[in-house]
Order: structure tokens, then C-alpha cells, then sequence
């Protein structure tokens, strides 16, 4: 069992956390425990900036343990938020750190097109390899954004409501994400998530290229279940930005990918260039989720399978 208030959280019993143990070469699981005065129960956890903070309630000391970073911290302050069981998370993305925008998600109509223009061509050509449509594009976003927002102090406060953040910055910066890794799916002519550079997605917003994209409609919508085009109120918002709103939503973009591409050339045991970072290089752990936040609908099993992705 676990108590939060805004900011921290307390668990009544033990919390057992994974430690790696040189000497044996191998992980060991073990109760965290107070370094003062050995107590495993009742700690508390909190942040500091980017690191977790622990507290220990039976003698107030305070200390830090690299098993336990802020990243979990947030995870689990978002499961309270939310209503659900709250766990940890063990140095692991298990929980969408995603604030919830409370709003019309009715789809804009689908935009006219041409069979003979290069990106209807592309769209269709995806039909045999759907992964990188709009409707895939969106969930990465999510992943990506939730990463980001769960492990920078920075990005936290800015778009977590409960931290002073802004839920519409929040939204608005996801979906640029999403236009952008549609767009360099299209100028690569990609039918995999695994064609999709990262920092191409990073040119595509560019104070140069990220003007295009507020033009940018998705085309197709090859399963009404699996809408692949904007909401109305998202192109409103797009087309309404002032040009500090946009800016403030294209730089944020630009952070959650940039945080991605140096965690994962960071973690890499191959020595991963940053140019080489692909959109589903954290595919194998990514978990299950759905377009409820975008659309309101859920996605089929099948299709929830084949997008599953993490940002742990």
C-alpha cells in the first residue's frame, strides 16, 4: 500500500527494489532500507530536481540510492493521480505519464486528395505494412512524450498539470512529435517504425521545416476504428498559434525527441551514433496503449500488439 500527496509518496510496508551485485554478477532483489538506521517500512519518496529523494519517516534522514531515480518517482505519483494500484517501477517505463486533455476529440473531416500525389501513393503503399501511420506516429508521440515528462524536472513542471505545467502544452508538443515522425516516414518513404531516424523527425521541426506542418493533414483513414487524421480542435489550435504559442510547442517537440536520441545513444552497448537512434529502438519494451487519449476509441488487440511500444 502506498499514501501520496502531491509530491511524494509513502509506502506502508517494504519496497523491494533490484540491485546489481558485482560480486556475484548478477541482479539481487532487496528491501530498500534506511542507511541511518536500518528501517525498511513506511519510507518516503520524493524528488529533487532530475534525482529521487528518500526519506525515511522513523528517523528523518534523507539520501539518495541509484536504484531508485526520479523517473519511478513520477510514475508512481501519476499512478495515485490516476486512481490506479500504484507499484514501482524498478528503473522501468511501465505507467503513461500523460495528462489527460478533457476536450471535443471529434475528427476533423478527411482532407481531398490526388492518387496520383507522392504521399497518397507512400500511404497507400503502407497499406501492406501499416506501422507508420499516422495512427502508429501518435502512439510513439505518446510514448516518446511520456518518457521525457517522467525523467526532466524541466520538462515536468512545464507540461504536468499537477507540477504547474500546462496540459495543452502538453497535448500540443505530443502531437508535433507525431506530424514530424510522419513527416520523415514520407521523405524516406518508410513502411516500417524502424525506418524512422529520430533526428530527422528533429529537422522536420526545425524553425525552417516546422512551419510546414502546421499544413501537414494526415490522408488516409484506411479502418474507422484506427482513425489516422487530426481532431478539429487540433487543427483550430494549429491554425489559431500565435507565434509564441507555436515556438513554445515546436521547442518542446524538439526536447522530448532530444532527450530520447541521448538516452538511448547513452544506453546503447554498440556505441550508436545519434544519427542512427531509430523510432523503435525501445520496441521491445514499450507497453500496451491505445488511442483513447486522441480519439476516444480503442484500438483493436491486434493492432494494440503490433504498436505496443515503451520509453523505458
Amino acid at each position: 500500500m502506498a499514501l501520496a500527496d502531491w509530491g511524494r509518496i509513502q509506502f506502508s510496508g517494504e519496497l523491494t527494489i533490484t540491485r546489481y551485485v558485482r560480486e556475484i554478477g548478477d541482479d539481487l532483489s532487496e528491501p530498500l532500507h534506511c542507511p541511518s538506521c536500518g528501517t525498511t517500512e513506511r519510507l518516503v519518496l520524493g524528488t529533487q530536481g532530475d534525482e529521487a529523494l528518500i526519506i525515511c519517516s522513523s528517523c528523518d534522514h534523507e539520501w539518495a540510492d541509484d536504484c531508485v531515480t526520479a523517473r519511478d518517482v513520477r510514475q508512481m505519483l501519476h499512478q495515485a493521480a490516476t486512481g490506479r494500484d500504484v507499484f514501482f517501477p524498478d528503473g522501468q517505463m511501465w505507467t503513461v505519464v500523460f495528462p489527460a486533455l478533457d476536450e471535443d476529440q471529434t475528427l476533423a473531416p478527411q482532407p481531398d486528395w490526388d492518387d496520383d500525389d507522392p504521399r497518397v501513393r507512400w500511404e497507400i503503399g503502407c497499406l501492406i505494412s501499416p506501422d507508420t501511420t499516422f495512427t502508429h506516429c501518435l502512439r510513439a508521440a505518446r510514448h516518446l512524450a511520456s518518457f521525457a515528462i517522467a525523467s526532466n524536472t524541466d520538462i515536468y513542471t512545464r507540461l504536468y498539470p499537477q507540477a504547474g505545467g500546462s496540459t495543452v502544452d502538453a497535448h500540443m508538443a505530443t502531437l508535433l512529435v507525431a506530424l514530424a515522425l510522419y513527416e520523415a516516414a514520407f521523405q524516406v518513404r518508410a513502411t516500417k517504425m524502424f525506418e524512422i531516424r529520430l533526428t530527422r523527425a528533429v529537422t522536420a521541426l526545425s524553425p525552417e521545416h516546422a512551419r510546414a506542418l502546421k499544413d501537414l493533414r494526415p490522408i488516409y483513414d484506411f479502418d474507422p476504428d484506427e482513425p489516422s487524421h487530426l481532431r478539429v480542435t487540433d487543427v483550430n489550435r494549429m491554425e489559431a498559434a500565435d507565434v509564441p504559442e507555436w515556438e513554445r510547442w515546436r521547442r518542446t517537440a524538439v526536447e522530448i525527441l532530444d532527450l530520447s536520441i541521448r538516452d538511448i545513444v547513452s544506453h546503447s552497448h554498440s556505441s550508436k551514433p545519434a544519427n542512427d537512434v531509430r523510432a523503435s529502438d525501445r520496441e521491445r519494451n514499450w507497453y500496451p496503449d491505445d488511442l483513447t487519449w486522441y480519439t476516444g476509441k480503442r484500438i483493436s488487440s491486434a493492432t494494440a500488439a503490433e504498436g505496443s511500444m515503451a520509453a523505458g
